[in-house]
């Protein structure tokens, strides 16, 4: 900044601009001292003029028509101009460094002593401010000479002074010395703002620092020095370094889990896709991130329903699930889908639940079956304590209220002599899968003894481990009376002396009999299987055979006297006796005939008949 005063090389232009206070042309002599100050300039390099444009000259003075007048002047000169009427005014535009201050020379209080003095107060004020802000400032020259470094500078390079940190050269202070004459030209070009680089402390140890610099340049635009500030972001850099660390950890455990995880932002964009969304929809991450929703899932209730959860969570920040179900490759999965918020967005846990729904359904089948059945129908642990039963079972075993069998060893309910028994079955069901028609006797809770029938199978969990066992019991105490009566009648109809034929519903053929039948018509049982019944009655009789069925249907019980033809043509007295079976609607099932020879009764009848006879001769005579 050039200050123009009296008693100095441009007391001319000094004594010219007091005289303009007086005379009328002055005005014209302040714009030829301001036309001289102009072209008295040296040539710039290439022989071009000092830039008026670009030249700054500060009038002063508290006249404001002589100011303005004077500021008319110069400007039409082709100068800028800065008015001044105050002191005040006076030092904030000498900040600008004006190329030429004018006096009011009339004006005591703006001398130029006191300009000086308030000039150096504000270097005064500015060098305050330099030393006690805690960013670090610093001046460097092109070639790395440290002109000037406040303390905070000092303190962060852990130097023990400023003058052992102004001893050093720049390019010794940075980690990697290239980083300087990179950072030099970026100067030279556009300068520096907020460029990280690392820089050695006087320990040796390194900090990350944030630099922020320019270049400041003399008239013909040749760099003198870099002013700059340094902010130490050691900590931060150390922050982001774990958060790297924290998030390829997290990225390892998200890619990990078995469970599907992805990752949205505000826009509902995907910004995160583990391998077990790779592996389920076959879509890559490079393929998934950065798209929206509806990019890549189709337009179904299904997305729209996710959607605004993803949407809601958003908005309330607070998190929700929902259980969508989806076909992928032709098959149906179910899926609990879990959104929470979170600073860039939202991330969502999915878990495949395809199973645990399938049970579900699975254990709603088998309430409604086990509600449903009339067969008493268990559910145990692997230790074979009771879970769960029917009424059924309540009903079998005499409990009045699931409380008194849950909780108790299925095998404390079957009889001791049963128990190792039903031990096996357990170890066999285990072993395949499942038994069927193992037979126990089950003690219930009056003391008394019920024969079952179990079958019984293992239950698996969604990973196919075995969890327990579900047993189905039907009480087979009346079977097994009706089966030892047919046991028992089994014997009597093989064993029996008189002959036992079944047959047919409309009792026209003989369907089974017993030996005894065959061997008193001479024929073997074989011979007289599904041979027509009326070939086995005597001539003489068959023609009120018909009339003897329809009796016997009728009544459903007939019994009379005929007689049996054998295979060799003879015949024999027989009392015949039919019992006809039908269902609940009516109908012949079949028919029962019990055939007994009478041919000795028959005998003795005749034996009686003629001694009654020889007897009643003998009374008439006597």
């Amino acid at each position: 900044m050039a200050l123009q005063r009296s008693g100095s090389g441009c007391e001319a232009r000094s004594k010219a601009i007091s005289r303009l206070r007086h005379e009328s042309d002055c005005f014209a002599a302040l714009a030829m001292t301001a036309m001289k100050f102009g072209c008295g300039q040296r040539p710039r390099k290439g022989g071009s003029m000092v830039d008026k444009t670009r030249t700054i000259i500060l009038g002063v003075d508290d006249n404001d028509v002589c100011r303005h007048a004077l500021s008319r002047i110069l400007r039409q000169a082709g100068f800028t101009v800065r008015e001044a009427a105050t002191d005040e005014e006076v030092l904030r535009l000498a900040a600008e460094s004006p190329a030429l201050v004018i006096l009011d020379a009339d004006r005591p209080r703006l001398r130029v002593s006191q300009a000086e003095a308030a000039l150096g107060e504000r270097e005064v004020w500015y060098r305050t401010l330099f030393d006690s802000v805690p960013v670090g400032l610093y001046r460097t020259t092109p070639a790395g000479q440290i002109l000037d470094a406040n303390p905070a500078l000092v303190q962060m390079l852990g130097y023990p002074d400023r003058e052992s940190l102004l001893a050093v050269n720049a390019a010794d202070i940075y980690a990697n010395p290239q980083d300087r004459w990179r950072q030099a030209a970026l100067l030279e070009r556009e300068g520096v703002r907020d460029c990280e680089v690392q820089l050695r402390r006087y320990d040796g140890a390194t900090i990350w620092v944030r630099d922020t610099a320019r270049a400041v340049r003399d008239a013909r635009g040749q760099v003198l020095y870099y002013d700059g500030s340094l902010e130490d972001i050691t900590e931060r850099k150390r922050a982001e370094e774990a958060l790297r660390e924290s998030e390829a950890s997290y990225r390892e455990l998200a890619d990990s889990i078995a469970d599907i995880f992805f990752a949205f932002d505000k826009d509902l964009r995907y910004t995160y896709w583990n391998q077990a969304a790779e592996k389920l929809t076959g879509i890559p991450a490079e393929d998934a991130l950065g798209k929206s929703l509806y990019e890549l899932f189709p337009d179904t209730p299904e997305t729209r329903r996710a959607e605004r959860v993803y949407r809601d969570v958003l908005r309330t920040q607070q998190p929700q699930s929902l259980v969508n179900e989806y076909q992928l490759g032709g098959k149906t999965y179910f899926f609990e889908i879990s959104a929470y918020p979170s600073k860039r967005g939202l991330s969502v846990f999915v878990k495949d639940i395809t199973e645990r729904k399938q049970a579900e359904a699975e254990v709603i089948r088998l309430s409604n079956a086990m509600r449903m059945s009339t067969d008493s129908i268990v559910i145990s642990d692997l230790e074979g304590r009771i879970i769960d039963v029917n009424e059924a079972t309540l009903k079998m075993y005499g409990a009045d209220d699931k409380r008194d069998l849950i909780g108790k060893s299925a095998f404390d309910l079957i009889a001791p002599e049963d128990r190792e028994k039903a031990l096996a079955g357990a170890a066999e069901t285990l072993e395949t899968g499942h038994i069927e028609g193992w037979e126990y006797h089950i003690i219930t809770k009056s003391g008394t003894r019920t024969l079952v029938e179990m079958s019984v199978a293992i239950l698996q969990d969604g990973a196919g481990n075995p969890i327990g066992f579900v047993g189905v019991n039907r009480d087979i105490t009346e079977r097994y009376r009706a089966e030892e009566a047919l046991r028992q009648w089994a014997h009597i109809f093989e064993h029996a002396e008189w002959g036992v034929v079944v047959g047919s519903a409309d009792g026209q053929r003989a369907e089974m009999m017993n030996p005894a039948f065959a061997r008193m018509h001479g024929y073997t049982v074989e011979e007289l299987t599904g041979k027509p019944i009326v070939d086995l009655v005597a001539p003489e009789y068959r023609e009120g055979f018909p009339e003897r069925v329809g009796v016997a249907t009728e009544k459903g019980h007939y019994a009379f006297e005929s007689k049996r033809l054998r295979k060799d043509g003879t015949s024999f007295p027989a009392l015949v006796d039919v019992t006809v079976v039908k269902d609940e609607a009516g109908r012949v099932l079949y028919r029962v005939v019990n055939v007994q020879d009478i041919t000795e009764r028959k005998r003795a009848e005749e034996q009686i008949k003629a001694a009654l006879a020889e007897k009643e001769v003998l009374l008439r005579e006597v």
